[in-house]
């Protein structure tokens, strides 16, 4: 007589649990072993240099870097990790958005913060500034326009008006390395022609034009973010392995952020996803129906060895 099957409670478990999984959507563990993955990725780099941009990488649009942001670069900081903020907005914006708060943090919070090992660069890498330990920045990097650079950007700003109308650029704003236009036509297609018209009207003045995440500007500054990038991994003697850079604008042609990609370096896009191997779209981990700054919040997490939920 043949014996009856027996079945463990676990043998039972098991059995509905691979039956439950027909209704659940695949989508869900593949994400999740993806998230797996980015974490490994991120947490097993010897990072010792993080470099951040600003606007939609950090903060929305014109805000103040928020608690949970500043928390983490404190982290950082006490983990011994020079950071770097690298943005296109001039340094009046960037004292407003990031170094203030983070003061404001320090006296509130009574948390240690080491200005160090903390370096600004503003105006799309144009002007670079290091602390002293009492946080006193002081200049380490500048580039200016020539005159010549100067009267080229003039001539071609007439011309444009010329070509578009007299009210095609709504503002604009100076610095001693920096230019920037709005346009009142906006949107990426918008952009990227306005982008070929002033390289092409200033293929001989030795400048970078760029476009930010918002679709409504342009830039023409002396040096951008790659070079203020290098000169920090000069002065600080990095490897390209030990850098971390998180940005939003990476497009080519045109994205203000792409210039920081290095060889060898960790880069994460937490903007639209762009098609270059060097980079690794955040959006193709994470939820990419939230903002970047949230992605910016995870990745740092990671970094940081704390777990994080999958957002």
């Amino acid at each position: 007589m043949q014996k009856p099957l027996k079945f463990t409670y676990l043998g039972i478990v098991l059995i509905i649990f691979s039956l439950s999984l027909t209704d659940i959507d695949p989508a869900i563990f593949r994400r999740a072993r993806q998230f797996s993955g980015l974490e490994s990725t991120i947490y097993s780099r010897p990072v010792k240099f993080v470099a951040l941009d600003v606007d939609f990488t950090l903060t929305d649009r014109r805000e103040p870097i928020g608690r949970d942001i500043i928390e983490a670069i404190f982290d950082l900081n006490e983990k011994g990790i020079a950071i770097c903020i690298i943005s296109g907005v001039f340094y009046e914006a960037m004292d407003r958005k990031v170094i203030s708060q983070i003061r404001q943090y320090e006296a509130n919070s009574q948390r240690g913060f080491d200005w160090e090992n903390f370096y600004i660069f503003a105006a799309g890498g144009s002007e670079g500034y290091a602390f002293d330990r009492e946080g006193r920045e002081y200049q380490i990097f500048q580039r200016s326009f020539t005159q010549a650079q100067d009267d080229s950007i003039e001539k071609a700003v007439e011309d444009f008006k010329i070509t578009y109308g007299p009210d095609s650029i709504t503002e604009v704003y100076r610095s001693t390395g920096k230019f920037t236009a709005y346009f009142k036509n906006t949107g990426a297609g918008a952009v990227a022609e306005y982008l070929r018209f002033f390289m092409d009207k200033l293929s001989d003045a030795d400048v970078r034009i760029s476009a930010a995440g918002n679709s409504e500007s342009i830039d023409i500054t002396v040096a951008d973010k790659g070079d203020a990038l290098r000169f920090i991994k000069n002065l600080l003697g990095l490897r390209a392995e030990n850098i971390m850079v998180l940005g939003d604008s990476f497009k080519e042609f045109y994205g203000n952020d792409r210039p920081m990609i290095i060889d060898g370096a960790l880069v994460l896009n937490v903007g639209d996803v762009v098609a270059d191997p060097r980079v690794i779209n955040t959006r193709d981990f994470l939820a990419p129906d939230v903002e970047g700054p949230q992605h910016t919040k995870a990745i740092l997490a990671m970094l940081l060895g704390k777990r994080e939920s999958i957002i």
